[in-house]
Parts: structure tokens; C-alpha cells; sequence
């Protein structure tokens, strides 16, 4: 029979069928005896503790099985008296043994440590997602931001550049054109007009304007007046060119307008129209006094030949103009005139330039002048 069940600090539980061990015990002593008054210390035993082992262990004449380090669960401890000298079981005994788990050992709390583990990985999970987002956020915002910067700063350079572009092709004076505008405007008109996918015959007409006797002017009044009536006629010369024309200050007193052919009903009456809007307008040296001036113009083509053989190069349609400027000059001025190539004239007719050439064109009947129908005897100035 099992007598008890101890523990190693002295505490004792008599053998019942089944025995609830106190929570925390994991190493007891079972404590078994037999009955026999023919050979009671001559008595063999074997036991075993079922869910724990399966094999048998021999105590021999010892009558107690001590256990150690036994994890929490149901156990069945058996004992078996043997018969004489052989194996045979004269008689067994069992009890029932349970080792109750701590709390921490306990399905519940292992499935609550396993909840709140993969809830504390979700939880970081999202932090960590949150986290990035937050950077991300934080940095797209960084992007933009230096993105919104670099292109204001680009802005700046962007004005900047138009300003100084703006200024470099621009007089400072009047605010019209200047002399590097017209390579870059009669170089793309080129392009488009002449050098395109459908090329036309379209000419662009060069008005080349001088202020007569304007030295005398910035003599007499001076130059401060002198300045501000040049602004008064490069206004006059903007209204003339309108929307579809260009007015250049090409120096000095010396002034340029650029007209399409289709906007001009002839390139003569443009050329009488700019010398009467001259003639008639009320230029002012102050306040006070009144200043009539009048105007030569020199007019020419881009292309100026027929055959257009001097498409490449518009410095002869330039020295035409100039050459009929000045031949205004030299017949009263307040006119307009025209060297007007013949059809037959190529562009190697002019060597060198137009005004090298002028005598000997208009003697081999390559050229005639054109002029407004005014006849004055050429004065000095």
C-alpha cells in the first residue's frame, strides 16, 4: 500500500486516491510499504510514475521513489510487490498525483503572453509604418519645399536673364530696339519666312530715319532736350510701326523701322507717311517751346534683289537703305529715297558694299533711284 506523499520541507500528505499537490511543489518523495508477517524486510518492490516514464524502476527492498524537477500535470505513481524471487506482481498500488501549474504556467496566461506578444508586434508594426510615413511625409514635404525654392531662385535667374537679355537688345535711352536686336530679329524672320517648309516670296522692308539738323537742335537747346525730344519722336515712330512693326534706335539721331510686306499697302506710301508724321508733329524742347523737326529716310528690302541672292546677308539691304539715306540728304531733305535694284542685278554686282558700288550700278543700269516727289537744293548739315 502507498502510505504518504512528502515534500522536502517536511510537509506530509497521506496517500488517497488521488492527491492535489500544492502550487510551486515539484520535487515529493512516495513513501509505500506491504504487508506480510512471513518475511515483511525481505519484500521487493518496483514502481514507476505514469506521465512521467514508462519503464519500471527496481527499489528493491527500499520503499520510497522520489521525484524531482516534475513539470506541472496529471501523474499515476504505481507500485507493484514482488512475489518471492521471481518478477510476478503479488499485489499493486497507484494514486492519482497532480502538480498544479503557477499562474505563468498556465494555458490562459501563455495565451494572453502570446496576445500581447503579437499585439506588441502589431503595435510596432504600425509604429514603425506610422514612422516612415512620418518621414516620408517629412521628406516629400523637404522635396517640395526645396523644390518650391530652386524654382523661385530659377524664377529670379529666369528674370534676370530676360532683364539682362531685355537690356542688351534694348536702347536706353528711348526703350526701343537696338543695333543687336535686329541680327537676332532679321535672322529668325529668315528662318521662318525664307528658310521654312513652304518658303514665300514675302520681303521685309527697312526704313532707315534720320532727324535733319539735329545737331543744331542739341545745340541751341541742349542736350537734355535734345534727349527728351528723341524720346518724343521714338514715340511717334512706335505708333507708325504698330502692332506688326519693330522701331529700332540704330544711333544717335539715326533711327530704323521693320515692316512685313503684307502690312504695308507700298513701302512708298510708308516711307511719305513717316516723313509727313515727322513734318507735322509738335516736338517739344520743354515746356514751353515748340520744336519742328523733319526727317530722311532711306528705304530698303530684305531681300533686296530679285533673285534673292542675298538672302545670306542682310548688310546689303542695311547699305542700300543707308545709301538712300543719304541721298535724301544730299537733295533737301525731309524726303524719302529708294535704290531700287533692277531685276537682272545679282548680289556679286555690289562687290564689296553698296556704297562702293552706287555709281557703277546705276551706270551698268542695275539700279535706279526712287525718291518722294519733293525737289530741294541740298544744303549743308
Amino acid at each position: 500500500m502507498i502510505e504518504a506523499v512528502e515534500a522536502d520541507d517536511g510537509r506530509r500528505w497521506l496517500a488517497e486516491p488521488s492527491l492535489r499537490m500544492p502550487v510551486g511543489l515539484r520535487d515529493l518523495t512516495v513513501r509505500f510499504t506491504a504487508l506480510s508477517f512471513r518475511d515483511p524486510e525481505g519484500q521487493r518492490f518496483r514502481y514507476r510514475l505514469r506521465g512521467f516514464e514508462r519503464d519500471w524502476h527496481s527499489s528493491g527492498t527500499e520503499r520510497t521513489a522520489r521525484y524531482t524537477n516534475l513539470t506541472p500535470g496529471h501523474y499515476r505513481f504505481e507500485v507493484e510487490v514482488l512475489s518471492g524471487g521471481g518478477e510476478q506482481p503479488r499485489s499493486t498500488a497507484e494514486i492519482e498525483l497532480v502538480i498544479p501549474p503557477h499562474v505563468t504556467e498556465t494555458l490562459w496566461f501563455r495565451s494572453l503572453l502570446v496576445l500581447g506578444a503579437v499585439g506588441l508586434v502589431a503595435w510596432l508594426a504600425a509604429w514603425m509604418r506610422r514612422r516612415s510615413q512620418q518621414r516620408e511625409r517629412h521628406l516629400q514635404e523637404l522635396v517640395e519645399r526645396r523644390t518650391e525654392e530652386l524654382r523661385r531662385v530659377n524664377d529670379r535667374l529666369r528674370s534676370a536673364n530676360q532683364a539682362l537679355a531685355a537690356e542688351s537688345l534694348t536702347d536706353g535711352l528711348t526703350g526701343l530696339k537696338n543695333r543687336r536686336f535686329l541680327a537676332r530679329h532679321l535672322g529668325g524672320w529668315r528662318r521662318e519666312h525664307l528658310l521654312g517648309e513652304q518658303p514665300g516670296d514675302e520681303r521685309l522692308w527697312l526704313f532707315l530715319i534720320d532727324l535733319d539738323h539735329f545737331k543744331a537742335i542739341n545745340d541751341r537747346h541742349g542736350h537734355l532736350a535734345g534727349d527728351e525730344m528723341l524720346c518724343q519722336f521714338a514715340q511717334l515712330l512706335l505708333r507708325i510701326a504698330g502692332g506688326t512693326g519693330e522701331a529700332l534706335r540704330w544711333g544717335g539721331e539715326e533711327f530704323l523701322i521693320l515692316m512685313p510686306e503684307h502690312a504695308l499697302r507700298s513701302p512708298e506710301d510708308f516711307a511719305e507717311r513717316i516723313v509727313r508724321a515727322v513734318r507735322r508733329a509738335d516736338f517739344r524742347a520743354n515746356e514751353h517751346t515748340s520744336v519742328p523737326l523733319t526727317a530722311s529716310v532711306g528705304v530698303a528690302s530684305f531681300p533686296a534683289l530679285a533673285d534673292r541672292s542675298d538672302l545670306v546677308d542682310w548688310a546689303l539691304a542695311m547699305e542700300l537703305a543707308d545709301a538712300g539715306l543719304y541721298h535724301s540728304k544730299l537733295n533737301g531733305r525731309d524726303g524719302w529715297s529708294r535704290l531700287h535694284p533692277a531685276a537682272e542685278a545679282r548680289y556679286r554686282d555690289f562687290g564689296s558694299g553698296a556704297g562702293a558700288q552706287i555709281e557703277a550700278v546705276l551706270e551698268a543700269g542695275l539700279a535706279r533711284w526712287e525718291q518722294s516727289g519733293q525737289d530741294r537744293a541740298s544744303t549743308d548739315g
